[in-house]
């Protein structure tokens, strides 16, 4: 008897319309030191979310429209905010996920992870993230592009491409080695003023290129908890040309190295969970100086009913430019909290696209 071919379970969508409505007050709503200014600022958000269950896709997709009235100005204002990431599974052991964000906003907070601009000015940025992962025991593999850019009305503009690749194996179950490496290239044009690990004036540019090698070590202590040991060095030659005060064209190499070392350990207890990692970083610049810092990155998430409690703590050494607005080599300190309530069907992302390589 002839076997019957089977086809594969077609895929699953579900679509979901989104509608939010906010007011927001602010007494220095232009984030100016010289011009304060009071708002009220009403938004309307409607949206759809698209959920992918098939048999070898899954993935989410979402895009938001915000429609903002500021009285301070009276002025209406239309920007955009699309999140999607999709992962399609070609055999048991290769994937592909495709990745995409994309944000129209004057919200500081938008601009990067570290909330570290300062002005209300509209930008526009976006991150394609493909990612490309293989399987053979005991050999994980990834390798992954990202194009990032970064749009400021008025401003500079930043564009970066990162290329790398990871692998991984375990050693007697319950130990697991990772290495990596990324290559970088960022360049930021155009606008006026001064960059911001520069002096150069009007027009000036900047190109970081580079190198970043990284690897950890983790161990499963028990079923909820494992911890280990990372570490990452990175190597940027950084030219940066323009015009000086007196109008002659000129450019300067302020090439750096930067490097760290962590522990880091994970524990899942029931309703909470605990990510974080401490270490140290240094930055060693080639034209002279060497900075150093604590480094910190831990979240404390506690998950009651349909609400969760999120606590971060965030210190170290951030490149900026290799996503999102260039702010050069900035240290950071920071701590955030977030309540937020589900209300409605959830959808399971079975793969968010996380970016693999980082610590």
């Amino acid at each position: 008897m002839q076997p019957t071919a089977v086809a594969p379970q077609a895929a699953t969508f579900q679509l979901d319309y989104l509608l939010g409505i906010g007011e927001e007050y602010s007494d220095n709503f232009r984030r100016s030191d010289a011009d304060k200014k009071s708002n009220f600022r009403t938004i309307l958000s409607p949206g759809i979310r698209l959920g992918i269950n098939g048999a070898f896709t899954k993935g989410l997709i979402s895009y938001v429209p915000s429609e903002t009235y500021d009285s301070s100005d009276d002025k209406a204002s239309l920007f955009h905010s699309f999140l999607g990431s999709v992962t399609w599974q070609a055999t048991p052991r290769l994937s592909l996920t495709l990745s995409d964000t994309f944000i129209r906003s004057d919200e500081a907070s938008q601009a990067d992870r570290l909330s570290l601009r300062r002005d209300r000015k509209p930008f526009t940025t976006n991150t394609l993230a493909p990612i490309l992962a293989y399987s053979l025991a005991p050999i994980t593999t990834t390798a992954y592009y990202r194009f990032s850019t970064f749009l400021d009305d008025g401003g500079r503009d930043t564009i970066s491409h990162l290329i790398g690749t990871t692998a991984s194996t375990s050693i007697y179950e319950s130990n697991t080695v990772t290495v990596g490496y990324e290559y970088l290239n960022s360049d930021t044009s155009g606008g006026q003023g001064t960059l911001s690990a520069g002096s150069l004036g009007s027009g000036a540019t900047q190109d970081v290129i580079g190198h970043r090698f990284f690897g950890s070590f983790t161990r499963q202590l028990n079923p909820l908890t494992s911890a280990g040991i990372s570490g990452s060095y990175g190597l940027r030659q950084n030219n940066q040309s323009g015009n000086n005060q007196s109008g002659n064209n000129q450019s300067r190499n302020n090439d750096f190295d930067v490097w760290s070392v962590s522990l880091f350990t994970t524990r899942n207890v029931g309703a909470l969970s605990l990510t974080g990692n401490v270490g140290y970083s240094q930055v060693k610049r080639e034209a002279g100086g060497t900075d150093s810092s604590i480094l910190t990155a831990t979240t404390l998430i506690y998950r009651f009913a349909r609400a969760s409690l999120t606590l971060g703590v965030d210190t170290g050494f951030s490149e900026t430019f290799a996503e999102g607005q260039n702010l050069g080599v900035v240290e950071t300190r920071g701590v955030t909290g977030t309540l937020s309530y589900a209300d409605g069907d959830e959808h399971e992302d079975d793969n968010p696209g996380r970016r693999p390589g980082r610590e």
